[in-house]
């Protein structure tokens, strides 16, 4: 059976009305089953329109149908919003309804909060609905602006009056920034001591021969078994310290401790606001600019002395180039040591002849 050119084309057509009609449908939304609708008082409109959506407990669940003012009715029900939700909704006592902003850029949208589910639900063919518009991020931002007005202008002009202080080059900071002499000084120490740690590296003086030398590794390691030992007796108990840790009294008296060290800290903290405001020796010297010129002349003493030790001039510059100190200083600490074991032998010796003469 052949189809002539006259029912092809009718075929065509419609199959077009039925896609047009498809695509009319779910572009409107419209739907054969009824859908639950209520009316939402407003006292103004905050520019929403029909078709704009609605969400409840911030899900997307119908959109307004109907924009409407009313001026017979009072302020706060002059505008009524006609609502449709996909879905039934209940809503209790402690419900709320704003028109709030989509997004940034505009555009309304009807937020539901329905309320918590222990209070009692509502009926929404008799009850009255209301709602606010909440206010605008933009407006919002300009209300915090004017109520802080005052304060953000002084907050400017601060920063103005620093800039231009700085800018005269006024103040500890401001000559810091104008001035490169404390930055030549700083680069002459580092050099200085970066020679110094040099020498140290290379054994050189008393401070090199200390680093180079074994013995000092051995005497680390005495000391940190020692010092193991001592956290032992202490965890099990022994001795003074060992006693603090386990027993009841010693935690309260840490917390008796505590307690004035909170005292303490809340005087540094008096102490430190009278700085802040310039009270006393240190207040001056945070803001008082001569400070800044002393320091400059420390930083120059630095350099001369740091010089004065690398060419081994006086007892600290001895100490950092000559050997012979070193060997020395060695020679009176074995002395020492065996003057300590010699008393620590002839103590008992001393004991027993002290008793003796007692009894005699």
């Amino acid at each position: 059976m052949r189809i002539n050119k006259e029912a092809a084309l009718g075929f065509l057509f419609l199959a077009g009305l039925a896609g047009l009609a498809v695509a009319t449908i779910a572009l409107t939304e419209i739907t054969l089953s009824s859908r639950p609708r209520f009316p939402v008082y407003f006292p103004e409109a905050k520019f929403l329109k029909k078709g704009d959506p609605v969400h409840v407990a911030g899900v997307r669940s119908g959109r307004v149908k109907e924009v409407r003012y009313d001026p017979a009715q009072r302020l706060d029900k002059r505008v009524r919003v006609l609502v449709e939700l996909d879905q039934p909704v209940v809503l209790h006592k402690d419900y709320s309804i704003e028109i709030a902003e989509s997004t940034l850029l505009g555009g309304r949208v009807v937020a539901i909060d329905p309320g918590r589910f222990d209070q009692p639900p509502l009926d929404l063919e008799t009850t009255e609905l209301s709602g606010h518009a909440r206010p605008e991020h933009l407006a919002a931002l300009n209300a915090l602006i004017e109520e802080n007005q005052q304060d953000i202008r002084r907050f400017i002009s601060s920063i103005a009056t620093s800039a231009e202080l700085l800018e005269r080059g006024g103040g500890t900071i401001g000559r810091l920034l104008h001035d490169d002499a404390p930055f030549r000084e700083i680069t002459g120490a580092a050099v200085e001591l970066r020679r110094a740690i040099e020498d140290a590296r290379g054994g050189k003086g008393t401070l090199g021969k200390l680093l180079a030398d074994d013995a000092l590794y051995d005497d680390a390691l005495a000391i940190a078994s020692s010092t193991r030992s001592i956290v032992e007796r202490v965890e099990a108990g022994e001795g003074t310290l060992g006693g603090l840790v386990s027993r009841r009294d010693a935690l309260d008296s840490a917390t008796a401790f505590l307690e004035e060290a909170r005292a303490a800290a809340a005087t540094v903290n008096r102490i430190a606001a009278k700085v802040e405001a310039g009270e006393g020796t240190f207040g001056r010297l945070l803001h008082d600019t001569a400070f800044y010129d002393a320091w400059t002349k420390v930083g120059e003493d630095v350099r001369v002395i740091t010089a004065n030790i690398r060419e081994g001039k006086g007892t600290i510059g001895k100490l950092f180039t000559d050997e012979e100190l070193l060997a020395d200083l060695r020679m009176a600490l074995k002395s020492v040591t065996r003057q300590i074991e010699d008393a620590r032998e002839a103590a008992p010796i001393a004991t027993f002849a002290g008793f003796l003469f007692g009894v005699l």
